[in-house]
Order: C-alpha cells, then sequence, then structure tokens
C-alpha cells in the first residue's frame, strides 16, 4: 500500500498532485500547525513574466493548528483572487477552465482554512480524473513528535511503502524512526516546461496549479501531472 502524508496548502503546484497521482492513500495533514511562513494559505502565480502572491487573510493565534485557523475577509479575498486571475490569464488559452476553479471556490467557501484547501484539492484531483483515498489525521487521536506521529498513521494506513517529498528528508533520517520500520522513497519531481501565455522568454516552474491550467487546461494538465509521477528520483 503506497501512502503520502501531507499539509493541505492553498492552490498546490502541479508536484502535489502529481504525488497524489502515485499513491494508494492520501492524508491530509490538516492538524499539523499552521505557519505564517508557509504555503498554507498563499501561492504564486505569474504576472508578466514575474510571480505574484495569491494570499488568503486569517485570524492568527500563537500555536494554532491548520483546522483550527479562521479565514477572515473571504469572499473580498475570493473576489480579488478572481479578478487577478482574469487579469493576468484572461488571454490564455484555457482561461474558462481555470476560472472554473475560481467558480468552485466562490460558491464553495467555508471559513475554515484547512477545510477550504480539502475541498479545492480534491475538486481538482476529481477535474483531473486522479483516483486517491484520501483521510485527514484529523479523524485519528495521534501524539507524538514529528517521525513518531507519521509514523503511527502510516500503521493505520497499513502503508508497505511511503512516499515523501524530498524536502523531509534531512528530518525524516536525522529522526531515524521512519525508515527502519517502512521502505522510504524521496521523490524529486521535475516540473516538464509548457508554453506559459505570461512568460514568452524562460519557463517557470512551482507556481500554484492555476498556471498549468490555465496554459494547458484540465485534460492536458491531467497528461502533464502523470508525466510529472515518471520523473521522481529515488535518494538513497
Amino acid at each position: 500500500m503506497l501512502c503520502a502524508v501531507m499539509q493541505p496548502t492553498y492552490l498546490p503546484w502541479a508536484g502535489y498532485f502529481a504525488l497524489i497521482d502515485l499513491v494508494d492513500i492520501f492524508m491530509f495533514y490538516d492538524d499539523a500547525q499552521f505557519s505564517k511562513s508557509s504555503w498554507h494559505y498563499r501561492n504564486q502565480i505569474l504576472c508578466a513574466q514575474d510571480k505574484k502572491w495569491l494570499s488568503l487573510d486569517i485570524i492568527h493565534h500563537h500555536g494554532q493548528s491548520l483546522n483550527e485557523t479562521k479565514l477572515a475577509l473571504l469572499n473580498k479575498n475570493i473576489r480579488v483572487h478572481k479578478n487577478t486571475i482574469t487579469t493576468y490569464y484572461g488571454k490564455s488559452p484555457h482561461y474558462q477552465d481555470a476560472n472554473e476553479l475560481m467558480v468552485y471556490l466562490s460558491e464553495n467557501s467555508c471559513d475554515n482554512l484547512a477545510q477550504l484547501n480539502i475541498k479545492l484539492i480534491k475538486f481538482i484531483c476529481h477535474k483531473l480524473k486522479l483516483d486517491t483515498v484520501f483521510i485527514k489525521s484529523s479523524d485519528y487521536s495521534i501524539s507524538g513528535e514529528r517521525s513518531d506521529r507519521l509514523s503511527k498513521y502510516l500503521e493505520i494506513m497499513k502503508c508497505t511503502q511511503y512516499l515523501s517529498p524530498i524536502g523531509a528528508k534531512e528530518y525524516l533520517q536525522e529522526d531515524n524512526i521512519l525508515e527502519a520500520k517502512y521502505p522510504t522513497t524521496y521523490c524529486d519531481f521535475i516540473p516538464p516546461s509548457y508554453c506559459q501565455e505570461n512568460s514568452k522568454d524562460n519557463f517557470i516552474s512551482h507556481l500554484c496549479i492555476i498556471d498549468v491550467i490555465a496554459n494547458l487546461g484540465w485534460e492536458n494538465t491531467s497528461k502533464y501531472i502523470r508525466n510529472m509521477s515518471c520523473q521522481i528520483k529515488n535518494i538513497n
């Protein structure tokens, strides 16, 4: 049973969905601690060959978890984000597909950050035809520090192989808890370039999924995600 565990972020980049595509069970780590320096409530699009933030207003209290984080001014944020995407992607070949995502957001909003991110990610997966089982960490009463807690989640999922973003490699190997019990593959997703309407010269990668959808459309974004899945690296 291939498994992955990730925090739900706002409109993740394509590699997030490539990881989902690879696994049988994907756990949203929705009771992780919220961080203002993270991708939890923001992401980037492309404007005039540069990056621009799309950020949600949040109500922040020290030590709160993602699923305890409330959103402020959400309707205003949605209008601003929708207008921003229209401004910078209105002439993209598949703008209507990207706008469909924003319409879904406006019709399915909620004031909880984790819930909103999970709704969006699941909707995108549905449109991309990614057939993966989703569960949430908050549905289980699990305590412990980072790797120990993760190991308990993998036991719940009856995991036989854990797929992890390469960014977690250092701390997982430092803790030396997980790999002794679960074979672990560290995935380094390399995004293939595609024609970006807002970048006539150099390809700019690791933008939020909206950039891919607006330029490729739902069908070709699905193919793009699966092409990324073939370019993982096992790091020894």
